[in-house]
């Protein structure tokens, strides 16, 4: 994981690469200021390495030696690849765990005396899911068969904003009908 001297690196390589190209963008005259200074305006030539850092300096603007910024530019550039490959583990991480979760003790089997499957397991709402969500996470858990039919039953009824937010322990053998009344009551 990126330690905080490498982030605040990165940042300041940022800010120094922010504060030499608006230096560059500031000091680059539009055309009409050009044309209207073409006479008074100092060649380049003219200016050493110091007055430009001088008048930089006076203006409120940083600088930083070339050697500095491109050491600067690479820190930024492995920090960010670094970032992209930890945001990929984390990712990874993220999704073995919902793995897990799903075949956690909270799900599971036993069988019935017909040498049925039965699942049990615990529904979590929270805010801001859609129908849609709801009844997919329900057949991952092996809950119901058929997401649309639990969706249809919702819309049908005009349930949709009656669903509670929580945990719900439900099994496989309840119907659509008494798993919508369990999470639609209050």
């Amino acid at each position: 994981m990126a330690s905080k001297e490498n982030i605040r690196g990165a940042a300041a390589g940022l800010f120094f690469a922010g504060v030499i190209l608006a230096g560059i963008n500031y000091l680059q005259p539009t055309s009409s200021e050009s044309e209207q200074n073409s006479k008074t305006r100092v060649n380049a030539n003219d200016i050493t390495t110091e007055e430009a850092s001088s008048f930089l300096a006076e203006e409120g603007f940083s600088t930083i030696p070339t050697e500095e910024y491109e050491l600067l530019t690479e820190q930024q550039d492995d920090l960010t690849e670094e970032i992209t490959s930890l945001t990929s583990q984390l990712e990874e991480l993220e999704q073995s765990q919902v793995n897990e979760e799903e075949t956690t003790p909270d799900e599971t089997s036993t069988e019935a005396s017909d040498s049925e499957v039965i699942y049990n397991s615990v529904l979590s709402i929270s805010s801001g899911m859609t129908t849609q969500e709801i009844s997919e996470q329900l057949v991952s858990l092996n809950i119901i068969d058929d997401a649309e039919e639990f969706s249809n039953a919702i819309f049908d009824r005009q349930l949709e904003q009656r669903l509670q937010i929580g945990e719900f322990t439900l099994d496989s053998q309840m119907s659509i009908n008494e798993i919508v009344e369990k999470i639609t009551s209050s």
